[in-house]
């Protein structure tokens, strides 16, 4: 998705102008929106959208408090909040992981070596997994 479209899809969903602040540079676009508790830190806070050298969308990060305004999902729990993603966007099925550090993520990696992570507290990381197909081309 170039960057205009995701310009125009943030002025869309949730406007500039309706809470969250913007923060544009050239490999990034930052929405800002304000905590929903006091235990949200500034990462909890943030959308963050990269783009690569040719302005395609490459990562998506988005802490719980932008999910929660995104997806209107400040009422589900993370397992709901996971099954209603899952639905919405026709994902199979996600496996759960547990970090060494003891955090559970559950991933999703499309045939296109799309990698979707979500978190125990609802952050969400989206994008292009490549080393699958490097590894796979590797051998060819």
């Amino acid at each position: 998705m170039p960057a205009d479209d995701v310009r125009q899809v943030g002025n869309n969903l949730y406007g500039w102008d309706k809470g969250g602040n913007k923060t544009e540079g050239k490999d990034m676009i930052e929405i800002s929106f304000p905590a929903s508790d006091s235990k949200a830190s500034l990462d909890d806070c943030v959308a963050q959208f990269e783009f690569d050298a040719n302005h395609k969308l490459k990562r998506i990060f988005m802490g719980y408090v932008a999910v929660n305004s995104f997806f209107h999902a400040a009422n589900l729990n993370s397992d709901d909040f996971i099954q209603q993603f899952a639905n919405a966007y026709k994902i199979p099925e996600f496996k759960q992981r547990l970090q060494p550090n003891g955090v559970s993520q559950w991933v999703y990696v499309s045939p296109d070596n799309i990698a979707i992570t979500i978190y125990r507290d609802k952050t969400l990381v989206i994008k292009y997994d490549n080393s699958q197909a490097e590894t796979k081309n590797s051998f060819n």
